[in-house]
């Protein structure tokens, strides 16, 4: 599937409002903590690829700024192999990733990740992923796993399809770029009001920076968005080194 099918109207039109709904689901949540715990891996997320992002529609184990943005960039992260071959990926070593799909097994330390798709109306629109900091030789069994967490995620994601008053296609796929660079906005909000070091925001920016493209002009918004995460008044004075976040489960 190259680059052009990824963003094919058919696909993102499959991408309901309930999967780019942030809020908390018990049943998700409870469902990547059960993957995580099983797989004995740090990270286990249900993971869906928009045209230019991946966004943590449930996770556990995320780094800090990746928590508060739930997104990175699509290109820096296998989950983009993996719905572009609609086949899962076992990767032991991340020496076995290619170019910028290593950016965040680089950035937080990740040696391994296992993933299959997560398919809704006939097209995949994301993936059911795990990993972890230490090398790992992934089997059939993690594949099972996998394959079954995926359909119990594709269950209750239809169950909340069905009881939702909110679905519209045209509406989903027009908001879908408002939906994207919503991940800056929170990354500088979270900055402005003391909850994210300038580091940890600028690395949660950088993980998001492979958005650029002819219809999205992702450094003109970041040079829009900046002066909003500078700290308010109130914040700064109180934003010391001791004050640093310690970070989530899967900080390094």
């Amino acid at each position: 599937m190259s680059d052009d099918r990824l963003r094919e109207r058919s696909r993102l039109l499959a991408i309901s409002p309930v999967l780019t709904d942030l809020r908390s689901d018990l049943v998700l949540d409870a469902l990547v903590a059960d993957l995580s715990k099983r797989a004995d891996c740090s990270l286990a997320a249900v993971i869906v690829v928009l045209s230019r992002v991946a966004l943590f529609r449930a996770a556990v184990g995320l780094p800090s700024e990746v928590q508060v943005s739930r997104a990175v960039s699509r290109a820096s992260t296998p989950c983009d192999t993996v719905v572009r071959e609609q086949r899962a990926l076992l990767v032991d070593d991340d020496a076995g990733l290619n170019g910028s799909q290593r950016t965040l097994a680089v950035q937080y330390g990740l040696r391994s990740y296992a993933a299959v798709p997560l398919e809704l109306g006939g097209h995949v629109v994301g993936t059911i992923a795990v990993a972890d900091r230490r090398e790992r030789a992934f089997d059939a069994s993690t594949l099972d796993l996998l394959r079954d967490t995926s359909a119990r995620a594709r269950a209750r994601i239809e169950e909340l399809e069905r009881s939702s008053l909110e679905h519209d296609e045209e509406a989903s796929e027009n908001e879908l770029p408002l939906i994207e660079s919503a991940a800056l906005s929170r990354l500088a909000f979270a900055r402005r009001s003391g909850a994210l070091e300038e580091e940890r925001f600028e690395r949660g920016v950088a993980l998001l920076s492979q958005l650029e493209d002819r219809h999205f002009r992702w450094q003109e918004l970041v040079a829009r968005l900046r002066p909003l995460a500078e700290p308010a008044p109130s914040t700064r004075s109180i934003m010391t080194p001791s004050s640093k976040l310690a970070g989530g489960g899967g900080d390094k």
